[in-house]
């Protein structure tokens, strides 16, 4: 059996090594367009104002590809598709044929996504390239824009206000992630970002990029403003550039169409990680949904039929330190649902449970302080009617005087989730993630943590 694998980051990646696992005979291919092995993308603004070293950014050294019998193909490109065949075209001609295949690669900024968009200066936050890209741009520049929301658009901001620019960030709803979070919850995290010198700017819709040289000048409004910028990190409007697969025939509707064992409309082709996407999803994105779907799918390609179960904990992050987790549906669509916040927000904290018409915790809002995440996982997870929620725990939750003390929660610098810190954990100073799998040693900053 020969499984081949377009796309090592961590779907990629997961699949492999669950392949494996489950086939100690197969033969695994992973085709790579990027110059280095897999990596923790989460860690690249670190990785760029830190000065981390590349090694520390990889996730696994080459000898792990050596004991598994994966062979990683860098700087491998696929151009071309014959899914009768089961034959991949690669850009230097090679055809390679496969009885398993899993289109991996992410997404990308397609070329012409707005006029002007191909200009110098404009730049993305998705692999090492970027990071040099971003760290050449920003080098004689004094303004930047940010176009984007969610996890990369929080991370593009601290790295251009880590390195001393003038950054506006321009949003096209009327608040930052609108269609996520709630009012208060969005107003809470734009004071966040004015308070490290960010200019929030709403309603602003980009429409081209105008330039001079080569190089972007400034960014064109839907209602004529020009705004001058000497740099542009984009965020949005990411496609799986897989323009080839589609030409076989691969169903895309923005992304990569699976269904529950995500496999595609093509035979014994499958897609996982950010290229994809199921009907049912709402939000499809992040770095822990990539790694579940990526270990589904090495389950799946290796002759089980195992459906997709849809994790609650969607999104982990921090705007400039102020922690930001989501939980299920938090504005599900087509769906009424009731809002218990208590008196929040108060002092930079806000808490928020959805219920839907039977009073059911569907989902979940923490800013500024998530002390009680894994309980309230669980009652997203379980879909808990409100009325059998603990009282002790409603209020942990509401209560404004019990949260618990600092330093209760460490940030995993890889999936960006807040792990809690017991006791066992501090004394022997190692914190593993129950999500991700990372294992990081324990530092002590103050009166908190920090993973190292």
């Amino acid at each position: 059996m020969r499984y081949v694998i377009v796309g090592n980051g961590v779907a990629g990646t997961k699949a492999a090594e669950t392949i494996r696992k489950r086939d100690a005979q197969g033969e695994i291919i992973v085709l790579s367009a990027e110059k280095v092995p897999f990596y923790r993308r989460p860690a690249l603004v670190d990785y760029f104002l830190k000065g981390w070293s590349r090694e520390r950014l990889l996730g696994h050294a080459p000898a792990f590809y050596e004991r598994r019998q994966i062979d990683l193909r860098l700087e491998t490109t696929a151009v071309g598709l014959d899914p009768e065949a089961h034959r991949l075209t690669l850009a230097g001609g090679e055809t390679l044929d496969y009885d398993r295949l899993l289109l991996a690669g992410g997404v990308n900024l397609p070329r012409g996504w707005l006029p002007g968009s191909d200009l110098n200066g404009i730049f993305t936050l998705r692999s090492l390239d970027d990071i040099e890209a971003m760290r050449k741009a920003t080098a004689r520049a004094r303004r930047a824009l940010v176009l984007g929301e969610g996890v990369t658009g929080l991370e593009m901001l601290r790295a251009l206000i880590g390195v001393n620019l003038n950054v506006g960030y321009l949003l096209e709803g009327a608040r930052f992630w609108e269609n996520v979070l709630s009012p208060e919850a969005s107003h809470l995290v734009e004071q966040r970002l004015r308070s490290e010198g960010v200019e929030v700017q709403p309603s602003r819709e980009v429409v081209a990029f105008e330039g001079s040289d080569g190089h972007v000048r400034a960014v064109l409004i839907n209602d004529g403003t020009r705004i001058p910028t000497d740099v542009v990190g984009i965020a949005a409007g990411f496609m799986p550039p897989l323009d080839w697969a589609v030409a076989a025939g691969l169903q895309m509707k923005r992304r990569v169409v699976v269904d529950d064992y995500l496999a595609t409309n093509l035979p014994d082709v499958y897609a996982a990680g950010d290229a994809a996407r199921l009907e049912t999803e709402g939000r499809a994105f992040g770095w822990l949904r990539a790694w579940h779907q990526g270990t589904l799918a090495g389950i799946n390609m290796s002759g089980r039929r195992a459906p997709y179960r849809q994790r609650t904990v969607s999104l982990s992050s921090r705007a400039f330190g102020l922690p930001i987790l989501v939980m299920g549906k938090t504005n599900p669509r087509g769906v009424q649902v009731r809002r218990m916040a208590g008196d929040y927000p108060q002092g930079g904290v806000y808490k928020e449970l959805v219920l839907d018409g039977q009073d059911r915790v569907i989902g979940a809002l923490m800013l500024g302080d998530v002390s009680e995440a894994s309980h309230v996982e669980d009652l997203v997870r379980k879909q808990l009617p409100y009325d059998q929620v603990d009282a002790e725990l409603k209020r942990r939750v509401f209560d404004l005087h019990y949260w618990a003390p600092a330093g209760a929660e460490v940030l995993c610098p890889v999936c960006k989730f807040l792990v809690q810190v017991g006791k066992e954990e501090i004394r022997q100073g190692r914190v593993t993630c129950p999500i991700c799998g990372a294992e990081f040693a324990l530092r002590r900053t103050g009166d908190r943590f920090e993973a190292v």
